[in-house]
């Protein structure tokens, strides 16, 4: 068998040059699928917890706080029991996501479309947690995954899998130091979760008017006015660009997926046929039932480099009297339009009743003042997520570097 070698290793491992290159079955004591049991038998007052593969995360931690609970034969819980630092691997569906299981509040089972493994002593778990994470790990499961309806990952090819498996000194050093970025990564997301909740608590005060900003000279601004959408903005739909999609092309077609992904999925064409212009306010208004994407506003950066899509409307501010990134904010995902989604059909705005949409409207200067404070916040929140990218791709060289 070839002598991989990492790319990189801690100073105190690399002048050992062993070949620890094995299959992981060397390391497995056993492994075994959860049991399969009715939905009937999920019981609040039963006596296990069963870990689902929807209770493990892309990053491989385990989820504790949804785990249902079952109640099954003693016998059955006892056989299938996970100990502290078992592996527990999704077989199904995401095949290979793997976390390592650290509960302790009661007994734990894994589903039946999920593996235990129970790793020999001197193997540590969170290395192998780590290594699955890696694009080589998961190009070897892919081998050996059954295609079929639902992907199945059989538990007697997981022990075929094969890395780099250094002492457990190494394998300590290493799952420590990537832990450390995963906690970092913790804290940037609970940051970024806060400031997302201070957000929408601070937006829900302010177009309520429980709290109001005043002006330069410390006075009231005017009572807030009751329009509609249709007397501050001009309306326009968009157009189909299905047959000019070019990847080459020099213009951002303005779709469904690249509002709802804050312009991270985007495609292109060579043909302006419905152009945009900065400060236009564009809105998703057809979407799945249920769908995160009706009623979601971007607003746009400039002139001529977008072009507007079927199915979304540009709303062109009256810029004498409104401030565009203000109504942005207010017409955003407005409660008004969500209650168009009877969460069984799929739900198609038509213009008037998207210019129905009632609105309170402050003077230009209460709009501006309000606009410039909730920007701050997006501010600060896109730095987080800067940071949180940042840290993403450091680890993901990392991942490549110190697994083989």
């Amino acid at each position: 068998m070839e002598n991989l070698q990492p790319k990189l290793r801690f100073a105190e491992f690399k002048e050992d040059k062993k070949d620890y290159y094995s299959v992981i079955g060397k390391c497995i004591d056993s492994n075994i699928y959860g049991p399969r049991f009715n939905s009937n038998d999920y019981n609040i007052e039963g006596n296990v917890k069963t870990i689902r593969g929807t209770d493990i995360q892309k990053n491989g931690t385990i989820n504790y706080s949804n785990v249902p609970i079952a109640l099954l034969d003693e016998n059955v819980v006892s056989t299938h029991k996970l100990k502290y630092g078992d592996l527990v691997m999704i077989t199904t569906a995401e095949c290979g996501l793997t976390g390592v299981f650290q509960g302790d509040d009661m007994d734990y089972i894994c589903s039946a479309y999920a593996v235990k493994i129970r790793l020999k002593e001197n193997n540590n778990p969170l290395f192998f947690k780590q290594y699955f994470l890696t694009e080589y790990a998961n190009n070897q499961i892919n081998r050996f995954i059954r295609k079929a309806t639902v992907s199945n990952l059989p538990a007697s090819d997981i022990k075929k899998i094969k890395l780099f498996i250094p002492t457990l000194q190494e394998q300590t050093k290493i799952a420590d130091f990537l832990g450390a970025v995963d906690k970092q990564l913790d804290i940037l997301n609970q940051k970024k979760e806060k400031l997302n909740t201070y957000k929408k608590g601070v937006m829900q005060q302010l177009f309520s008017q429980q709290i109001r900003f005043k002006d330069d000279n410390g006075n009231n601004f005017p009572d807030w006015e009751e329009k509609t959408l249709g007397e501050v903005i001009n309306f326009r739909n968009g157009k189909g660009h299905e047959k000019v999609i070019d990847s080459n092309g020099d213009f951002i077609v303005v779709n469904s997926k690249y509002i709802s992904t804050d312009g991270l999925v985007s495609k292109y064409t060579s043909e302006l046929i419905s152009p945009l212009f900065k400060n236009d306010i564009v809105m998703v208004m057809s979407d799945l039932p249920n769908g995160k994407a009706l009623g979601k506003c971007l607003l746009i950066d400039r002139d001529n480099y977008y072009t507007l899509n079927q199915r979304i409307c540009a709303l062109t501010p009256n810029q004498l009297h409104n401030n565009p990134i203000f109504l942005k904010y207010i017409i955003n995902r407005n409660s008004y339009f969500l209650k168009f989604d009877d969460g069984v059909n799929q739900t198609n705005l038509k213009k008037n009743e998207v210019l129905n949409c009632p609105l309170s409207i402050p003077s230009i200067a209460e709009q501006t003042k309000i606009a410039n404070f909730l920007s701050a916040i997006d501010t600060q929140i896109q730095a987080v997520e800067n940071q949180i990218t940042k840290t993403e791709t450091y680890k993901k060289g990392l991942l490549q570097q110190m697994f083989v």
